[in-house]
């Protein structure tokens, strides 16, 4: 069901049954091991055998689309490009491969093209709502990206988009096409109109709520988009984002003035940009350089923490995860747990996430997701994490452990006592002798033997070390002499 949510960009509600399932009681290693993943995997994966099928009217080019559609999915626009022009003029896909096409150069930034393309569906099939809102939504960004033609572009922009809204006898496929137009084209009357077809259809889907609530904000109806944003706080009861909109409308209805100045609002998930300037700001002046940063009795500055570690910003939600990682608030560790959960967090700041949380004694089960698979890890309790002296042993062991946990890797539990056995020879026996995190955390996994993974190159690479030096360390450890 968090899968599925994800794919019809229904994120918010994806993450929750993400949490729900990291909750259930019979979740147990690595979810990749059902077999109904594992046999989506292969199809992804195995290498299709080509079938040439005569006349081409006939022959069957669905699996170019599904590759093609694959790859636009997985932002791969080069992939797509090349399967979607794969599909020759004539066969009864070939519409269908346009489509994949005009999308794909739209995601390569090559607007050119995908203008081109979509003109070329027009002549196939047709005018028809979803092809003009298209085009005049790819003359929307080339407005954006091209300042000598910008006036031209938003002409002709809104030219096809009131094309579009003449259109009759609209589905609501169609409906869902033009508000996004009208998004874009600021049109916030056509968009309520269409945001209220939608919501009695989708009464409880949260991002159409938030969108209905922000249409409603802009027409001036403040009363019933405060009650929408009444509403939205029940279904996303943590979103920083809902209580400032809440916030904000509540302000308009006391005072009778648009304190925060949010109308006209933005239709995107996300705080207006003064606001976040104003957020990123006040963090980065309660950011210590050294030392740990104060964050107990501020609430102001958790609230803003909050709302970075979930903002969609790549940058901004790396700063307040290392924010959390080295601060005074007790249930730091419990945000940074959640937000491994999250379906877009970087999979680079989950792996240093899940790095903190061994590192600080972690023994719980800890449940993530990685490339959309539900996948968990359970640090083990070690002799070395005891002593004062073991300390980089358990650092070399918590960045080995994290680094190959969100790979997907299974049976880990051996890393443990390759540490602690790490930990006798290079620490109680040899006190002396030096070795870097680093180096022990390849060491480990270089020991483990996980087939491919434990090769010695790519150990070397994954933690950018010398293989030479790699060489000399494992020659220590099994006594040997090193040439």
């Amino acid at each position: 069901l968090a899968v599925n949510l994800l794919f019809t960009d229904n994120v918010a509600d994806s993450n929750y049954y993400f949490r729900l399932r990291a909750k259930c009681s019979d979740c147990v290693g690595d979810v990749a091991t059902d077999n109904s993943i594992e046999q989506d995997l292969n199809e992804i994966f195995e290498p299709k055998k080509i079938k040439l099928v005569y006349p081409v009217e006939q022959a069957d080019y669905s699996d170019e689309i599904k590759e093609g559609t694959r790859a636009i999915a997985s932002f791969d626009s080069a992939l797509a490009i090349k399967k979607f022009k794969s599909v020759p003029k004539g066969c009864k896909q070939y519409v269908e491969s346009l489509h994949g096409l005009a999308m794909a150069y739209y995601i390569d930034g090559d607007f050119d093209k995908s203008l081109q393309t979509t003109k070329e569906i027009i002549d196939e099939e047709g005018e028809n709502t979803g092809n003009l809102c298209r085009l005049s939504q790819i003359y929307n960004v080339k407005a954006e990206g091209e300042e000598k033609n910008k006036e031209y572009h938003r002409e002709k922009a809104k030219y096809y988009y009131n094309k579009a809204k003449l259109l009759d006898d609209k589905t609501m496929a169609d409906t869902y096409k033009l508000v996004v137009s009208a998004f874009e084209n600021k049109d916030d009357e056509t968009a309520l109109s269409c945001m209220e077809k939608i919501i009695a259809e989708k009464k409880y889907h949260s991002s159409m709520n938030f969108y209905y609530a922000i249409s409603l904000l802009n027409n001036g109806q403040t009363q019933k988009a405060y009650e929408r944003f009444s509403l939205l706080k029940k279904i996303m009861p943590f979103s920083e984002i809902v209580d400032y909109y809440l916030t904000a409308t509540r302000k308009i209805i006391n005072t009778g003035k648009d304190v925060f100045n949010v109308v006209p609002a933005d239709y995107s998930f996300q705080l207006p940009d003064k606001e976040e300037k104003r957020r990123l700001n006040y963090i980065s002046k309660n950011t210590v350089k050294t030392g740990i940063n104060k964050l107990k009795g501020n609430s102001e500055l958790l609230s803003y923490i909050k709302w970075g570690l979930n903002s969609l910003d790549s940058e901004t939600e790396e700063k307040c995860a290392f924010f959390l990682m080295n601060c005074d608030y007790k249930d730091a560790p419990a945000l940074l747990k959640d937000k491994l959960l999250d379906v877009h967090t970087d999979p680079e700041l989950k792996r240093s996430i899940l790095y903190h949380l061994i590192y600080i004694g972690e023994k719980e089960k800890l449940s993530f997701v990685i490339n959309n698979i539900f996948c968990s890890c359970k640090p083990q309790r070690l002799e070395c994490e005891k002593e004062k002296k073991g300390d980089i042993i358990f650092a070399g062991y918590a960045l080995a452990l994290s680094t190959l946990a969100v790979t997907g890797c299974k049976s880990l539990e051996k890393m443990g006592r390759i540490a602690d056995e790490i930990y006798k020879k290079f620490v109680i026996d040899n006190p002396n002798y030096r070795i870097k995190r680093e180096e022990i955390g390849a060491l480990i996994i270089y020991l483990c033997d996980f087939n491919l993974i434990s090769r010695l190159e790519t150990v070397c690479f994954m933690f950018d070390i010398k293989e030479r030096e790699l060489k000399k360390i494992v020659a220590k450890y099994k006594g040997e002499k090193n040439d």
